[in-house]
């Protein structure tokens, strides 16, 4: 993985650079939702390939990530460092109870898109990780193996019946990141959304292969700068520390 071209992990304690965006520009914190059920990836039993066909709350982790994230994100707020104008979320429930909190703490009000929703993983939605690699690990390492760019092969992946590729998601989230965009030119926006998404368009942004880019945490933030004359650019991780 390369350092240069992946934005380092940061506490936010480390100082915010990103605060005052052009009048032209959007500047997005992207959010993973806090953990579920489905989530604990150090327990076989569980974890499972959450897509837009499940529905999971947020565990008691899950709720305690969010919490201190939303305290965080008022703090700065309160300080004028993190002004954030608006926040959107998924209409699945672990996106939502990942954003209330925040919009609660800030007084906002909460906007569900359904663009932003998670990846539907086809067949292998809400079903064991476990289970489904042992069928479709041989087919998805084929692919991965094509000397093909990325984009291609992002036409292909995921491998599982059914399934929306990686491209398509990432078609529908950049429209819709857009769109919200324009509404909000010069302003800080919170979207609250999902695993798969958030590592599509930071593998995206960055032009790198899918596997270079480490699964988002939960309730972590990757940060994008976006308007008309630049297309999306990350240029931050916030850790949920």
């Amino acid at each position: 993985m390369s350092s240069i071209l992946i934005p380092a992990i940061l506490a936010w304690s480390e100082p915010i650079t990103w605060s005052n965006p052009t009048p032209q520009e959007t500047i997005f914190l992207v959010m993973r939702h806090g953990e579920t059920f489905g989530n604990n990836s150090s327990e076989e039993t569980t974890y499972t390939y959450t897509g837009s066909q499940t529905n999971f709350p947020l565990n008691r982790n899950g709720s305690i990530q969010v919490d201190q994230v939303a305290e965080k994100i008022k703090t700065l707020y309160a300080l004028e460092k993190v002004k954030i104008s608006a926040i959107y979320s998924s209409p699945l429930l672990r996106a939502i109870q990942t954003a209330s909190p925040i919009a609660t703490a800030l007084n906002l009000p909460l906007e569900t898109r359904d663009d932003l929703r998670e990846i539907n993983w086809g067949i292998a939605d809400g079903k064991l990780v476990k289970e489904i690699d042992e069928i479709w690990d041989e087919e998805e390492k084929r692919v991965e193996a094509l000397d093909i760019p990325r984009s291609q092969k992002w036409d292909l992946l995921p491998v599982f019946p059914n399934a929306e590729k990686f491209n398509q998601v990432l078609t529908r989230v950049t429209s819709e990141l857009k769109d919200i965009a324009e509404k909000h030119k010069g302003q800080i926006v919170l979207i609250a959304t999902h695993g798969r998404v958030v590592k599509c368009i930071t593998a995206a942004t960055l032009d790198l292969d899918d596997n270079s880019i480490p699964y988002p945490k939960n309730a972590g933030i990757v940060v994008f700068r976006y308007s008309k004359e630049q297309p999306l650019q990350c240029i931050e991780v916030r850790d949920n520390k």
